[in-house]
C-alpha cells in the first residue's frame, strides 16, 4: 500500500497531489525541496519543487509567482529546462517542470575542478542561447547562477527556474531564499535594487565563466551583504591569477561582463555569444588547456622538489628468484616510513613501482617523477642469510650520495630498515622532529618471520584476486600464530574476508569474520589507522552502521593521512550515501598519495559512473585498465560504463574478458546477463540466469545482481524478491540501491521507500 503523507515531508515511494509518486530528492534550499517524481497521468518523470510554508503562506508571492510562470512557460529552447505549471495541495504550493538527468554546473566544478577553457565556452555559449530566447521574449532570469545551470548526460547546459526568482522577491539581504538573486552572482544595480534588464543576466553569467575558468566565484564573504557591497565597489580579481591555464581572451570576456556600470557591458546576449563562439575558434587545435606534463615534474626536464626521494622496488637477485613479495615490501616500508618525515617529500608506491621504470636508467626515472633523489637496491637471500645493497642516487648529478651492503640474517631485517631509513634522511640534510624519529622507527612485531609473512601476506592481498586473497589469508594467519599481538597481520586477515565477501563468498559470514579480526587489532592497538579502515569496513558491510562506520574512516584519516585505502573506502562509503561531491573529494585524496595507482583509478571511474557522468567514468576507466591491463574491476567497470553510454557491444566484450579474467566467478556472469537485459535481449539474459543458478550450489551469487537483471528485463516484482532475499542474507551489494543506475526500474515502487528505510539510506 502507498504511504500517505503530509504534503512537505516527502520520501521515495510516497504519493504527493494524487498525481505524482516520488522517486528521489534531488536537492533543497531557501525556498524549499526539489524532488524527482513520476508524474502517473503522462507516465513521465519531472521535476517537483515544493515551496516552503512561509513562501505557500503569502497570498500575493503566489500571485507573483502565477504571473511570472506565465511569461516563462513561454520559452521553449533546447537549452531552456520547461516549466508546467503551479499547483497545491492542502495549503502547500509546488511547481512542476521538466527533469532533466544530470547534475548542476556548482556541483560539477565542485566534484571535478575547473572544466577545460574549451569546454566552459561551450557550455556558456548553451547558456546564451537559452538567455537569447528568453531575452527576445522580455523574460529576464534575474537569478543566473552555477547551481541553476544543468548539465546533462549528453552533457548539454539547460538553464532552470526562470521566472522563480523574480516572483519571491522580498525586501531584505539575509534570507537568501527571499533574494532577486543570488548574492554571489548578483549584478550591482541588483544590489542597489534598480531597474533589472537584460545586462544583469548578462553579469551573472559573467560571474559563471569566472567561475568555470577558477572553480571559485570572484567575491567571497562571511555574509550576504557583505558579498554584495564587494559586487558593487570591489575590483574583480583577474582569473588569469587563479588559474594561469586561462586563455587572455576568455579573460577579457570575463571583465567585460563583471563591469560594475551596465553601460560598459555586452549590451546584448547575441554580442556575447559571439566573442565567446570567435574565441573558441581560435582555441581549436590548442589543446585542452591542461598544464604541460613537463611543469607538473613528470616528463624529463620537469621540476625538482627539494628534500623529495623514490624508493624504488629492490631487485631479487636470489638464486630462485623467488623474493618478490620481500623486495616491494622492503621498499614499501622504506617509503611508509619515510612519508612521516613533514620536510620529506616521498613519491607513491604506485608511481615508483610503475613497470616501466624498470628497464630506464635511475636519472630519467628520478626525473619522471620530479624527485631530488632515487634510492636503489637488491636483495639476495640464501636461507636465512641477506644481502642488501643499497644506493641513494642525485638525479640532478647522476652521482652517488651514499651506499651502503649489509651482510646480515632475516633477523636483522628490522635494524637494517631503521639505518636505511636515518641515513637517507641524514644524507639529504632533513632536520628530523622528536616524534618523527619514534614514527619512523615504530615497529608493529619483533618477530621478523612474522614481519615477513606480513609483507607476503600484503604482496598477494594486493593481487585482489581469489587465490590472491587464500594465499594471503594464508600468511597473516601464520603470522598472528608467530606472534600473536601483531595487529597489523589481523587487519590484513580482516582485509582478506572483506575482498571475499565482495564478490567470492557470502558475505554476512565471512564479514563476521573480518569484523573479529579488526576487533582484535583495534584490542592490539588502538592508534592503528589500518585497524579503523578495516573495522569501518565491517561497520558499512555488516551491519549497515551508517554512522559508526563513518566515524570510523574519520578517526583512521586522522591517524595516518598518507594510509591509503581509509579515503578509498571512505570515497566509496560517501558515494553510497549519495554524497558524491564529498566522495570526489576523498578518491582525490588517496591519488594524491597513489597516483598512478590502477585500483585508485579505477575507483574514481566507479564514482563518475555511481554520480551518472559516463563519459568521464569511460575516461577513467579506461586510464586504468592501460595502467594495468589484467585489473579485473577496471574492465568490468569500464563496460557497465560504456552500457549507459548507450553502447552495449563494447559493454558485452568488456563484460566477458572480466569473466575471463575472473576465472568465470559467477559476480561477473551475472554481469554479462545485466548487459544483455539492459540491450533487450531477453533470450541471452535469460541464458545467463539459468547458468548461475546451476552455479548456486557451489559458489556464492549475489541476490542483488540477480535482482538488476530483473529489474533490467522489467520483472520488477521478481527483482524485489531478490532483493527481499538481498537483505535477509545481508548482501552488501545493498549498499549503493540509492545510487546504482540499475535500481532506477524499481524507485517508483513503495517496496524501495521500504527497503531504503530498513537499511537506514534515508
Amino acid at each position: 500500500m502507498t504511504a500517505r503523507i503530509v504534503c512537505g515531508e516527502l520520501v521515495p515511494g510516497s504519493d504527493f497531489a494524487g498525481r505524482y509518486r516520488i522517486l528521489d530528492e534531488l536537492g533543497r534550499g531557501g525556498m524549499g525541496r526539489v524532488y524527482k517524481a513520476l508524474d502517473r497521468e503522462i507516465n513521465e518523470a519531472v521535476a517537483l519543487k515544493v515551496l516552503g510554508p512561509a513562501l505557500s503562506a503569502d497570498e500575493k508571492v503566489i500571485e507573483r509567482f502565477r504571473n511570472e510562470l506565465k511569461l516563462a512557460r513561454r520559452i521553449s529552447h533546447k537549452s531552456v529546462c520547461r516549466i508546467f505549471d503551479l499547483g497545491s495541495c492542502e495549503g502547500i504550493h509546488y511547481i512542476t517542470m521538466e527533469f532533466v538527468p544530470g547534475d548542476n554546473l556548482k556541483r560539477i566544478i565542485q566534484m571535478m575542478g575547473p572544466p577545460a577553457p574549451s569546454r566552459s565556452l561551450a557550455v556558456a555559449g548553451q547558456v546564451c542561447d537559452g538567455l537569447a530566447e528568453a531575452h527576445r521574449l522580455g523574460v529576464i532570469h534575474r537569478d543566473l547562477k552555477s547551481s541553476n545551470i544543468m548539465i546533462d548526460r549528453e552533457g548539454n547546459a539547460r538553464i532552470m527556474d526562470f521566472g522563480i526568482a523574480s516572483a519571491a522577491e522580498t525586501k531584505g539581504l539575509t534570507d537568501r531564499g527571499a533574494l532577486v538573486g543570488t548574492p554571489e552572482y548578483m549584478a550591482p544595480e541588483q544590489v542597489e535594487g534598480g531597474d533589472v534588464d537584460r545586462r544583469a543576466d548578462i553579469y551573472s553569467l559573467g560571474v559563471v565563466l569566472f567561475e568555470m575558468a577558477t572553480g571559485r566565484v570572484p567575491f567571497e564573504g562571511k555574509t550576504p551583504l557583505s558579498v554584495v557591497m564587494q559586487h558593487r565597489t570591489a575590483r574583480p580579481p583577474d582569473p588569469r591569477d587563479l588559474n594561469g591555464q586561462t586563455p587572455a581572451g576568455l579573460s577579457g570576456i570575463i571583465a567585460r561582463c563583471l563591469e560594475k556600470d551596465p553601460s560598459a557591458r555586452y549590451q546584448k546576449i547575441e554580442d556575447l555569444a559571439a566573442e565567446l563562439h570567435g574565441l573558441a575558434e581560435g582555441l581549436k587545435g590548442t589543446g585542452p588547456g591542461r598544464p604541460r606534463a613537463e611543469t607538473a615534474g613528470l616528463t624529463p626536464g620537469g621540476t625538482m622538489v627539494l628534500n623529495s626521494i623514490a624508493v624504488l622496488p629492490f631487485a631479487d637477485l636470489s638464486p630462485k628468484e623467488d623474493q618478490a613479495y620481500f623486495c616491494e615490501g622492503l621498499a614499501e616500508e622504506l617509503i611508509t616510513a619515510l612519508a612521516r618525515v613533514r620536510r620529506l617529500e616521498v613519491a607513491a608506491r604506485s608511481s615508483a613501482f610503475s613497470p616501466e621504470f624498470r628497464a630506464m636508467d635511475v636519472r630519467d626515472v628520478g626525473r619522471r617523477l620530479g624527485v631530488a633523489a632515487v634510492l636503489e637496491g637488491s636483495v639476495r637471500k640464501v636461507e636465512n642469510k641477506l644481502r642488501i645493497t643499497v644506493q641513494l642516487i642525485n638525479v640532478g648529478t647522476g652521482y652517488q650520495i651514499w651506499s651502503e651492503r649489509y651482510e646480515r640474517t632475516l633477523e636483522d631485517v628490522f635494524a637494517i630498515q631503521d639505518e636505511i631509513t636515518l641515513a637517507i634522511v641524514d644524507r639529504l640534510r632533513v632536520k628530523l622532529l622528536g616524534e618523527e624519529k619514534d614514527a619512523i622507527l615504530k615497529r608493529h612485531t619483533a618477530d621478523p618471520e612474522a614481519y615477513n609473512l606480513y609483507l607476503m601476506g600484503r604482496f598477494f592481498w594486493n593481487k585482489r584476486t581469489a587465490e590472491g586473497m587464500k594465499r594471503g589469508l594464508e600468511c597473516f594467519v601464520r603470522a598472528i600464530q608467530i606472534d600473536p599481538s601483531f595487529a597489523r597481520a589481523y587487519t590484513g586477515i580482516a582485509d582478506c574476508y572483506g575482498i571475499f565477501a565482495y564478490y567470492y563468498m557470502p558475505p554476512r559470514a565471512t564479514l563476521t569474520k573480518a569484523r573479529e579480526a579488526a576487533a582484535k587489532a583495534l584490542e592490539l592497538d588502538p592508534m592503528l589507522a589500518e585497524a579503523h579502515t578495516s573495522m569501518a569496513f565491517v561497520k558499512q558491510k555488516l551491519e549497515w552502521d551508517w554512522a559508526a562506520a563513518e566515524g570510523e574512516y574519520k578517526r583512521a584519516l586522522e591517524l595516518d593521512p598518507e594510509y591509503v585505502w581509509a579515503p578509498h573506502w571512505y570515497s566509496l562509503f560517501l558515494a553510497a550515501m549519495g554524497r558524491h561531491q564529498e566522495s570526489f573529494v576523498q578518491i582525490k585524496r588517496a591519488l594524491e598519495i597513489e597516483p598512478t595507482s590502477a585500483q585508485m583509478t579505477m575507483v574514481h571511474g566507479m564514482l563518475f559512473y555511481l554520480a551518472r557522468f559516463y563519459d568521464r567514468a569511460v575516461e577513467e576507466l579506461r586510464k586504468a585498465v592501460e595502467l594495468e591491463p589484467q585489473h579485473v574491476l577496471a574492465t568490468f567497470y569500464l563496460g557497465l560504463a560504456h552500457l549507459e553510454s548507450g553502447r552495449p557491444d563494447e559493454a558485452l566484450s568488456l563484460v566477458s574478458r572480466a569473466v575471463e579474467l575472473s576465472g568465470q566467478t559467477p559476480f561477473f556472469i551475472q554481469g554479462v546477463g545485466y548487459v544483455h537485459a539492459t540491450a533487450g535481449r531477453r533470450q541471452p539474459a535469460e541464458g545467463v540466469l539459468a547458468t548461475v543458478r546451476e552455479m548456486m550450489a557451489k559458489a556464492y551469487v549475489s541476490p542483488v545482481y540477480q535482482a538488476l537483471i530483473h529489474f533490467r528485463l522489467g520483472e520488477i516484482d521478481r527483482g524485489f524478491e531478490w532483493l527481499d532475499k538481498a537483505y535477509d542474507e545481508g548482501d552488501h551489494w545493498l549498499d549503493y540501491i540509492k545510487v546504482f543506475p540499475g535500481f532506477d526500474n524499481g524507485r517508483s515502487d513503495p517496496r524501495y521507500a521500504l527497503l531504503i528505510q530498513k537499511l537506514g539510506l534515508k
